[in-house]
């Protein structure tokens, strides 16, 4: 199926080969034109790679379900999550219907999180 004219415009604009997904595009976009600095699929050694990292200090995952409902991505998931937080990166998980329908409160979450943590790894921890 064909995505819509104005909906396949829009991507056509915004889009980043480095985006694996239309949600991940969709959150990129509302928290860079928010103001803030993203980095896309940026890798941890030891853990892979996530899917974005705002501001050098939160990571933030588009998850949909295809890939993250079975039991192993679940597990493997929370043991990534863990991993970065042991590095002083939390992570902040969205769904699909979060990063496309309500962008605003995707940002709203992440400005909030960034602002109770002053000083992160990449910014002289």
């Amino acid at each position: 199926m064909l995505t819509p004219g104005p909906v396949a415009a829009w991507l056509e604009r915004h889009a980043d080969g480095r985006a694996e997904s239309v949600p991940e595009t969709c959150a990129r976009v509302a928290l860079v034109s928010a103001g803030m600095r993203v980095t896309l699929q940026q890798w941890f050694e030891g853990i892979g790679r996530v899917d974005m990292v705002v501001e050098g200090r939160v990571v933030v995952e588009c998850d949909g379900r295809e890939y993250h409902s079975d039991d192993r991505a679940f597990s493997r998931d929370r043991w990534r999550d863990r991993r970065l937080l042991a590095l002083g990166l939390p992570v902040m998980r969205f769904t699909y219907a979060d990063a496309v329908f309500h962008p605003e409160l995707l940002v709203q979450d992440v400005k909030r999180l960034l602002a109770t943590r002053s000083v992160g790894p990449t910014d002289g921890c």
